[in-house]
């Protein structure tokens, strides 16, 4: 699968920390490599358009 996002996503996880941007590149590469992921880490979005998901990524306090 190819995995596509607007710059401002990348805008936006340069200012996550560490932990979450290894996380969310982890479920990219997966993506990429054409695994099939669900809920808890990716939810589709069909409401939006098909294709489109939703990454989530818990930030551990």
């Amino acid at each position: 699968m190819e995995v596509k996002y607007f710059d401002q996503v990348a805008k936006t996880l340069s200012k996550e920390t560490k932990e979450i941007r290894k996380d969310i590149s982890d479920i990219l590469g997966k993506l990429e490599l054409g695994l099939t992921l669900g809920l808890p880490h990716v939810r589709q979005l069909p409401s939006i358009h098909s294709g489109i998901f939703e990454i989530r990524v818990k930030e551990i306090k």
